[in-house]
Parts: C-alpha cells; structure tokens; sequence
C-alpha cells in the first residue's frame, strides 16, 4: 500500500514503520516503482471507478528512503518495464537511534 501514498506523506508512513518494529526488527516491503512520478490511474476513471493514486519512486530515491528505517539489507527489482517495475526490500531497524 505504500505506492498508493503521497509523496506528501511517506516520511510519515515510513516513520511509523519504524516506530512500530523493534530494535532489530525486520521489515519486507514490497511497491511498483519507475521514474519518481505520482499520478492517478486514468484505467480506473475509464471503469467507472474513483481514480488510484499511483506514487512511484525510483530505485535510489526508494533505497534512501528505506536507509531512514534502518540498514537495508536486500533489495531487488523485477520486471521488463523501465516506466513500472516490482522493487521488494527486506530493512532491519537499528538497534538504537
């Protein structure tokens, strides 16, 4: 869900990800990343549906983000498609600080 949150927004979200995991605690996260761009998805509006919020980060921006958790311990990126691929992290908060 964290790809479906502002710009506006992810420190927030991020720091209750480390607020909420122990020292030495693990976190698995999983997002569609691209280019840093954040938009709606237009595929929805033509469905009848509310449009999605769409926030994609690339990989050096979403790997700094995730360094303020903690010590990103693996990171891996799948998927053909330059403008949407799949970015999985595995992050262990530190042990103080």
């Amino acid at each position: 869900m964290l790809m479906h949150i502002p710009n506006s927004a992810i420190d927030l979200a991020l720091a209750e990800v480390t607020r909420v995991l122990v020292p030495g605690g693990i976190a698995a996260l999983g997002v569609w990343g691209g280019p840093d761009v954040e938009n709606h998805s237009q595929d929805e509006v033509r469905n009848g549906r509310p449009p999605r919020l769409f926030s994609r980060r690339s990989n050096e921006r979403w790997r700094s983000m995730l360094a303020d958790v903690g010590s990103v311990e693996a990171f891996e990126t799948w998927g053909g498609d330059v403008d949407f691929f799949y970015q999985w992290a595995v992050v262990r908060k530190r042990l103080s600080g």
